[in-house]
C-alpha cells in the first residue's frame, strides 16, 4: 500500500472517529509522572489547538476542526488546573507564565480568521509552547529519573505531529512563510532525532519496541502527506493524518508513563 493509498484508506475511519482530547490513562495523581505528562500535554494542546484554527481558517474541514480546537482548549484548562494543583513550589512560577501565554493564545484563537489574527496566532502559540516546555523540563528534573525523560521525550514527538501541520497550514495561509518552511524541516530532522533516541532506551520492552515501529511507519506516511500540501486535498490528508499519528503516539506516551519511576524524589523541590 503505498502513501495515497494509505491516506484514502484512513481518511474516513479518521473522519468518522472523534478524538477526544488527549484522554490516558495518567499514573496516579500526584507523582511526577503524573506532572511530565500533563505538561507535555499542554505542548501538544497548544499546537493541536492552532492547527484547529487554521483549519478552520483555511475552510478544511471546519466542522470537525470546531469540535477539535473545543476540545483542545478544555482539556489545556483542566489540566492546567490540575498542574497547578501537584504541589511543586519550584515549578508555580512556571505555571504561572504558561497561564498567562495560555490565555494570550485564546484570545487570538478567539478571534475571526483574518491575517493579522494568523500573524497573532503564530507569534503567541510558540509562546505558549515554550513555556509548556519549560515546565515540562522542570518536572522531568524534580523527577531525577531516566524514565521522566523518556516520558518528556516520547510526550514531544507527539507535539511535533502536530507542529508539522501548523507549519504547512501557516505556509498555506501566506503567514510567515520563509519561517515556516524552515520550522517544518526542524521538525522532520528533531521528530527523527527523538525517535532514534526513543528506539535506542534499554527500558524499552517489547511492547513499546512494537508501538515504536508503528509510529515509524506512521511517521514515514505522514511525511508523504506533509511533502505533498498544494491542494486542498493534500491538506485535508494532513490534517487527518495528523491525527493518525497523534493516537499513535499517545499509545507510547502511556506506555513510557506507566514504566517503574522513583517516587522517593518525585515532586520535591531542588
Amino acid at each position: 500500500m503505498n502513501r495515497r493509498q494509505f491516506i484514502t484508506h484512513f481518511s474516513a475511519s479518521a473522519l468518522a472517529l472523534s478524538m477526544p482530547g488527549l484522554a490516558m490513562s495518567a499514573p496516579a495523581a500526584g507523582s511526577s509522572a503524573t506532572a511530565i505528562v500533563k505538561a507535555g500535554q499542554q505542548r501538544v494542546l497548544s499546537q493541536r489547538s492552532t492547527k484547529a484554527w487554521l483549519m478552520q481558517a483555511l475552510g478544511i474541514m471546519p466542522e470537525k476542526a470546531g469540535r477539535w480546537l473545543a476540545e483542545s482548549i478544555t482539556q489545556f484548562d483542566r489540566q492546567l488546573e490540575e498542574l497547578e494543583g501537584l504541589g511543586s513550589t519550584s515549578a508555580l512560577g512556571l505555571l504561572v507564565r504558561l497561564d498567562a501565554d495560555w490565555r494570550s493564545l485564546k484570545e487570538a484563537l478567539a478571534a475571526a480568521p483574518s491575517q493579522a489574527t494568523a500573524e497573532d496566532v503564530f507569534t503567541r502559540s510558540d509562546a505558549v509552547l515554550t513555556s509548556a516546555d519549560m515546565a515540562v523540563r522542570a518536572f522531568e528534573k524534580l523527577s531525577g529519573t531516566r524514565v521522566g525523560w523518556l516520558i518528556n521525550t516520547s510526550g514531544r514527538q507527539s507535539m511535533l505531529s502536530q507542529r508539522a501541520a501548523d507549519f504547512v497550514y501557516f505556509n498555506a495561509f501566506g503567514i510567515n512563510s520563509g519561517e515556516a518552511r524552515e520550522g517544518l524541516e526542524r521538525v522532520r530532522a528533531d521528530f527523527a532525532e527523538g525517535l532514534a533516541e526513543l528506539k535506542e532506551a534499554p527500558e524499552n520492552t517489547d511492547k513499546i519496541t512494537r508501538e515504536l515501529a508503528l509510529a515509524e511507519q506512521q511517521w514515514f506516511l505522514f511525511e508523504g502527506a506533509l511533502s505533498d500540501a498544494s491542494s486542498p486535498r493534500a491538506l485535508k490528508d494532513i490534517a487527518t493524518t495528523s491525527e493518525l499519528m497523534l493516537r499513535q503516539l499517545n499509545v507510547l506516551d502511556e506506555l513510557y508513563a506507566d514504566l517503574p519511576i522513583r517516587e522517593d524524589v518525585m515532586m520535591k523541590d531542588a
